[in-house]
């Protein structure tokens, strides 16, 4: 199973060399925006993963879960593997909960951090869809000291959101910045 594992996260593999790929995904989250119109804000989908909301804008997980009706299905079926009834664990970055809400099904309890308030507001919302009583779930970056930090909120990748580290490159558009991402400042928390 793990090969597996290796072998579909190779696969999605892209050249970063090339902001090509990424200004297309830019171009299709606007479209799907324009196309849903202003005022949405999220779309639901159902599959694999559960009921799930994900933003409108976000091309990644959003594509793979309103698209194929699923998102890692080889990482969640690899964690499952290992997981019991009474199994407890800790997922840190949930995003919307597409790994966090099939392994709350299995376990006995499940505590989550998701550092960006967007996507925190949707995970919440995608525990009561999925009527998960035993998930406790937290809005803070993981971090090594308790400070707030500040943290990119990327919009076509929503799972793609990360704490901003150092000076941002003097030599234009990066994988990072492509899509003048929103910043905020948030709370890192340590264990």
């Amino acid at each position: 199973m793990f090969r597996k594992i290796i072998a579909s996260l190779k696969s999605r593999l892209i050249d970063t060399s090339s902001l090509g790929y990424f200004k297309k995904l830019a171009q299709k989250s606007s479209e799907r925006q324009a196309l849903l119109g202003q005022y949405s804000r999220a779309i639901l989908t159902e599959g694999y993963n559960g009921k799930l909301l994900i933003r409108t804008t976000d091309m990644v997980v959003g594509f793979h879960l309103a698209n194929e009706g699923c998102y890692d299905r080889e990482v969640v079926e690899y964690h499952l593997s290992y997981l019991t009834h009474q199994s407890k664990v800790l997922i840190v970055g949930t995003h919307v909960g597409s790994l966090l809400i099939p392994l709350a099904r299995r376990v006995a309890q499940v505590v989550g951090i998701e550092a960006n308030q967007d996507t925190f507001e949707l995970l919440q919302m995608n525990l009561l869809l999925n009527g998960l009583k035993n998930v406790t779930v937290y809005n803070y970056a993981a971090g090594n000291e308790n400070k707030s930090v500040s943290f990119i909120m990327n919009t076509h990748n929503t799972g793609g959101s990360k704490i901003k580290m150092g000076v941002a490159s003097q030599e234009g558009p990066s994988i990072y910045t492509y899509d003048n991402p929103h910043l905020f400042r948030g709370n890192a928390a340590t264990g």
